[in-house]
Order: C-alpha cells, then sequence, then structure tokens
C-alpha cells in the first residue's frame, strides 16, 4: 500500500481520477497507518543529554548513537529535555511523534561525566515522575538492551579509551544492539548506563522502576564471558566476540545482582558470573512484504504477484500464511478479491536465517474490475513456533492499453556493489496513439522516493530511467533496466516503480508495474571444490616445472 503515500506527495494539478483518488485516501492512511506495511523505516528517538558529541574525543571516527541509527537506515529523532518533556504530556510537535509511534527509545553513552568525583545519570528529563509512566508504557513487553558500561567511549578499536581505528566493539554493540531494539513488536528500549554506577553500592536502578524492580551495582573490571553467543546482539550485523568486549582497560562498570523474570544475560564478568549486558523482550521477528501494484492485463483473468517473507532470527523457522482480500471507502473500492493461492507452496513456508523467501501469489480477477478501481488484500504471516504476525498490504489494477508484465526469474534479493538486470515485456493492447512516456524510478522503504541506495544504470541514486515507448496496437517490446544498491540496508524493501500517463489523463505518476527488492550483504566469493582442485593443480605443476628448471641448472653449472 505504499502507493497511498506516493499519491500524497504528488506535486502536480491533478487530473479528475487523481483527485478523486486524493480525496480518499485519508481514510486508508487511518486505517493503515498502525500497520506493519512493507517494512517502514524505522523511527528512533534519543535523548539529547544521554549522546555524546558525533566525532570527538580521541579518535576522529568516533560515532554516537545517532550517527550509528542513521547509519542504519533509521528516521532520528533527538530530542532536548524541553521536547522530551512536551513528548510526555503531548504537546510536542512535529516531526516528533509519540513515544509509542517510535521503534526505539535510546539512552546513549554520553561519555561517562562526572560531577566533582561521581558519575551523573544524564536521564533526568526521563526519571521524573511525569515522564517516566508515560515512555515506560510505550516500551513495556517489547525489547530491551541494558548495557552496563561506556561503549560509546571505546566505539573504536584496539581498546582501552578508544584511541584506536574504527570500529571495535564498542561501536559493534551499538550497532548491533540499536537494530535488534528497533526490530521488535512496538517500541522497544537501548539503555546505556555509561559508568553512572561505577562506584555504587548495590541499589535500585530507578530509571526503570515503572518497568520492573531491578537493582545495580557498581564495579569495575575486566575479564569478560558471552554466555549467549547465539544471541542477535552479538551476531547482526556485526559478529561479536570477547576480544571485542576486552580487554578495555575496564570494560564492565556495572552489574545487575539480581535479573528479574523475562531478562536474560548476554555477557557477564567471568570471575563471579556478573551479568553486565541482558536483554529482555521477544527475540525473533519477521516481516512480509506485497507488491505494491500489480496489473491485470487486457483479457487476462489471473496475475502473479511476489510477496516476501523474512526470517529476522537466528534459527530456521516455519511460518502460515494467509490471503484475505480487503475493501475500504476510496482508494481499494473495486471487488472484493476472493480468490488466490500461493504458487508451488502449500499454506506454510519454511525460511533459513537472516534470509528471504520469494512467495508466488496466483490472483484471480475479481469479476467486475475496471481501469479506475484499486482491489485490496491482505497478506498475513504467522511464525508457527511463537505466534508472532506480521502483515503486508498491496493491490490490483486493471491495464487496457498497455500490458507490462516482469520477466520470469529476475532477481528480487541485489548483494551489495552487484548490478543486475530487471526486464519487463511490454505490449500495446489499445493505445491509438501508440505513445508511452514512461518512467522508472526507487521508492525507499519509508514509502519516499529513495535517494542514497540504490541506483539506475549507473546513474546516481534518486536519478529516474525515463523512455519513451512508440509502439502499433498489437506490438511488444522489452525494457530493461540495471540495478545495483551501493549498500546493504538490512531488513528494508524497496520498490522499482514504473509510471506514465497511460490513459491520457494528464496524469503522468500513475504507476502502472512495481517489482519488489531488498539488499544482501557482499559476500567473498568462496572457490568451490573444483576451483580449488585447479588451485591445486596449477601450484604443483608450477612447482614440479621449477623444480625441474633448478636441476637442469645445477647439472649444467657442475659439467
Amino acid at each position: 500500500m505504499r502507493m497511498i503515500q506516493m499519491l500524497f506527495r504528488k506535486q502536480h494539478a491533478c487530473s479528475v481520477r487523481s483527485c478523486a483518488v486524493l480525496g480518499l485516501v485519508m481514510a486508508l492512511a487511518v486505517v493503515f497507518g498502525a500497520r506493519e506495511i512493507n517494512a517502514q523505516t524505522k523511527k528512533v528517538l534519543i535523548l539529547s543529554t544521554t549522546m555524546y558529541p558525533s566525532g570527538t574525543g580521541t579518535s576522529i571516527n568516533r560515532k554516537n548513537e545517532e550517527d550509528i541509527a542513521i547509519g542504519l537506515g533509521f528516521t532520528v529523532h533527538v530530542a532536548t529535555p524541553t521536547v522530551w518533556g512536551q513528548i510526555s504530556n503531548g504537546t510536542q510537535s512535529l516531526p516528533f511523534l509519540p513515544f509509542n509511534q517510535y521503534d526505539a527509545i535510546i539512552f546513549g553513552d554520553p561519555g561517562c561525566p562526572f560531577t566533582g568525583s561521581l558519575p551523573v545519570p544524564q536521564w533526568s528529563a526521563a526519571n521524573n515522575f511525569t515522564s517516566k509512566p508515560v515512555w515506560s508504557a510505550a516500551v513495556q513487553g517489547h525489547r530491551c538492551v541494558l548495557i552496563g558500561t561506556d561503549t560509546r567511549i571505546h566505539e573504536s578499536f584496539p581498546s582501552p579509551y578508544g584511541t584506536g581505528i574504527s570500529p571495535g566493539g564498542g561501536y559493534k554493540l551499538m550497532e548491533n544492539a540499536i537494530r535488534w531494539v528497533a526490530n521488535g513488536n512496538g517500541t522497544g528500549l537501548y539503555l546505556c548506563l555509561s559508568c553512572y554506577y561505577k562506584i555504587f553500592p548495590s541499589g535500585p536502578l530507578d530509571i526503570m522502576s515503572n518497568l520492573t524492580s531491578m537493582s545495580v551495582q557498581g564495579q569495575n573490571a575486566d575479564g569478560i564471558t558471552i554466555v549467549d553467543p547465539a544471541q542477535e546482539i552479538m551476531k547482526f550485523p556485526n559478529l561479536i566476540t570477547a576480544a571485542d568486549l576486552s580487554p578495555w582497560g575496564e570494560s564492565m562498570h556495572e552489574f545487575f545482582p539480581a535479573l528479574p523474570v523475562g531478562f536474560t544475560p548476554v555477557v557477564s564478568l567471568t570471575a563471579g558470573n556478573k551479568p553486565y549486558i541482558v536483554v529482555c523482550g521477544d527475540t525473533c521477528k519477521h516481516h512480509c512484504g506485497a507488491e505494491w501494484e500489480s496489473p491485470y492485463c487486457l483479457n487476462t483473468n489471473t496475475l502473479v504477484a511476489t510477496m516476501m517473507i523474512c526470517n529476522d532470527c537466528l534459527v530456521t523457522q516455519t511460518y502460515s500464511m494467509a490471503f484475505a482480500g480487503v475493501q475500504y471507502p476510496g482508494l481499494c473500492s473495486g471487488p472484493l478479491l476472493t480468490s488466490a493461492n500461493f504458487t508451488g507452496y502449500p499454506t506454510t513456508v519454511t525460511v533459513q536465517p537472516g534470509q528471504c523467501l520469494p512467495v508466488p501469489v496466483t490472483i484471480s480477477k475479481p469479476v467486475g474490475l475496471s481501469t479506475t478501481q484499486h482491489s485490496c488484500y491482505t497478506l498475513t504471516v504467522t511464525n508457527l513456533s511463537n505466534g508472532h504476525i506480521s502483515s503486508c498490504d498491496g493491490s490490483v489494477i486493471l491495464k487496457d492499453k498497455w500490458c507490462w508484465k516482469k520477466r520470469d526469474g529476475d532477481a528480487t534479493e541485489f548483494q551489495a556493489g552487484q548490478s543486475a538486470v530487471v526486464g519487463f515485456e511490454v505490449e500495446n493492447t489499445g493505445d491509438a496513439d501508440g505513445v508511452l512516456p514512461y518512467k522508472i524510478s526507487v521508492m525507499g522503504p519509508g514509502m519516499t522516493p529513495d535517494m542514497a541506495v540504490v541506483r539506475l544504470n549507473g546513474l546516481p541514486p534518486g536519478t529516474p530511467v525515463e523512455g519513451v515507448l512508440n509502439l502499433p496496437v498489437g506490438q511488444s517490446t522489452k525494457v530493461a533496466v540495471e540495478v545495483e544498491f551501493l549498500k546493504h540496508v538490512p531488513f528494508a524493501f524497496f520498490d522499482l516503480l514504473v509510471s506514465g500517463d497511460e490513459n491520457d489523463d494528464g496524469d503522468s505518476s500513475e504507476v502502472i508495474i512495481s517489482h519488489g527488492m531488498h539488499s544482501a550483504p557482499t559476500h567473498s566469493p568462496v572457490p568451490t571444490v573444483s576451483e580449488w582442485g585447479l588451485v591445486v593443480l596449477l601450484t604443483m605443476l608450477v612447482g614440479t616445472g621449477g623444480w625441474l628448471l633448478w636441476k637442469r641448472h645445477r647439472s649444467l653449472s657442475l659439467r
């Protein structure tokens, strides 16, 4: 349903058809606004006083929590104490949102601040009776990471004190933990204790008092053990080892003597098994994506749309799938979709850890669908092991003048730094003048034009590929575009959109067809068995040849 937000952003004078659509979109925005639709851009909120300035300190490469969240592709809002108070009482102004509309709330590492000889927590704006109940209600029951050390000070490597190059263990931990809390169900919590309690005897962790009864105790020590190496914050997107987290001079500044129910230790001080990095909340998530716009061509009764199911867990998961047509006044006012099947699959699928699986969905055209209507659907994916549910929405349309079909087998997953071609078969099925100006562009995961990640035909990101078809009725041709992801953006969907004024109504932004895409990390090629065999054979031949030449040279020199 990302077409909904695109319609809001049209800047041109609208046609009769598009104005009618725009006038009816508001109801859809309300209906769909709270749903997980095609992995929208994650939004995180950071309390400004809990964050060290970017790029400062002994390493010019240092990044703070804001830098890292932006690097993950998140939208980041940094709230001053005044703005934080406004959010708490509901008087905030845009772009700031209520706490429960963020994917994560972050209390970062301000760099171990001292007043006199005592560290002072920098979250006072959030740790009071007016604010704490409000943000605590937003994160209650969702993912959390609590870190009993000053990650920002040890952002680079080697440690201690982050005097080397990035990224080091502190950077990896911040990136992994922020990514994980923001990808849970609801609003996650990232809480760094810095060195606030480094000389503190055991006592209550009052910032958490509206969530649970939890204690904290200061101790400055090295020598750590990763007690749960399978936890995602130790795995994605960076593999973290014990060598990354020690020796920092003081790898731990505080620990949690007794963990409440639902909190799990991830890293502990080896001596005494004292947990100082702990997590809570759901530990396994998935998400799905549906196609923005799928067209029925003239005289066809079915189409195949592709849905993506992505397993964000560390282990293989099995999911059930369900399709349902939906109708809402306005944009989704076409006939109800009642018939669909998951082509080549039963109603359950198994997805490997960290992978996305494309599932073709064959959808029958509803009786009575016209070229001015959209019929919409919801795909619901349920994790059979934990019951977590994700839903995604798409729509179908009827095209009676131009038929665009995706080429079979084209990639939906693109390895960063490597280009691939996406192609379309195009037929003029009824446009008498035979002329169709078109534009191919990329829409990012936030339902906004992508300006930084994907380039087409080698052009800078954000630059569309434009062309004009001149084709008599009944004739067909091929249109292709080269797609390259410049970087990997984990857990995000992008759309390749073809738009044009197919109906000659002056609206050139009408979406004709879409192609869903996501990135994959760049992998160093690993030689196959046969390639290793060739390497060994060549090595033997070169070595034997060299030995024979040496022997001949030696025999001649002895004559």
